[in-house]
């Protein structure tokens, strides 16, 4: 490891998965590390290149989603008269991932990728959605394992707080007797 940096690259709220993605760009261009600093949820990464660490940060926003902020300070003047500036860039990853059932914009989201769109299934409606993150609220969803109650007509299972047998609103045909679900503000959605 070197000493000298340019940049702090801040991840925060860190998976395993976003760790092996910023490992596998640092080993293709070769970039060394000049510090480690371990943080209450993430990790400090001292790099020498302050245009590769916001490159970085750019594609963990559209890979992964979440947020960067790119800050600096006044570090000092060089032997020519320049003004020198350390720059820290903070990217904090997204509170949910692939799998997750979300409601965004009134719509329940089984979620099959998340960057600056969400990307799935919508329970609702049974097709593909997109949706734009940027000001949106997203609210995660708690999936319930609960007993099937009816097949036909239509599915109902028994509803994990009430305990009454409902419909759902997304049926589909199904042999199982135990079955995981959402519930939303319109009712119940199988979360499968």
């Amino acid at each position: 490891m070197s000493d000298y940096f340019e940049v702090t690259l801040q991840l925060r709220n860190m998976r395993e998965e976003i760790l092996d993605f910023v490992q596998s760009e640092l080993n293709s261009r070769n970039m060394k590390i000049a510090q480690i600093e371990k943080q209450r949820n993430g990790v400090d990464l001292y790099l020498p290149s302050q245009h590769f660490a916001a490159s970085l940060a750019r594609k963990l926003v559209a890979k992964f989603g979440g947020e960067m902020q790119i800050t600096t300070r006044l570090f000092g003047v060089s032997k020519t008269g320049k003004t020198l500036y350390r720059a820290a860039i903070l990217y904090t990853a997204s509170d949910y991932v692939p799998g997750d059932i979300v409601e965004i914009d009134r719509k329940i989201i089984l979620l099959k990728s998340i960057g600056k769109f969400a990307c799935g299934c919508d329970l609702a409606k049974g097709g593909n959605a997109k949706i734009l993150l940027k000001g949106k609220k997203i609210k995660k969803l708690e999936k319930f394992s609960t007993q099937v109650t009816k097949n036909y007509p239509h599915l109902e299972v028994l509803h994990p707080e009430t305990y009454q047998s409902v419909a759902v609103l997304n049926p589909k045909n199904t042999k199982k007797l135990k079955v995981n679900v959402v519930i939303a503000e319109k009712g119940v959605y199988l979360a499968e």
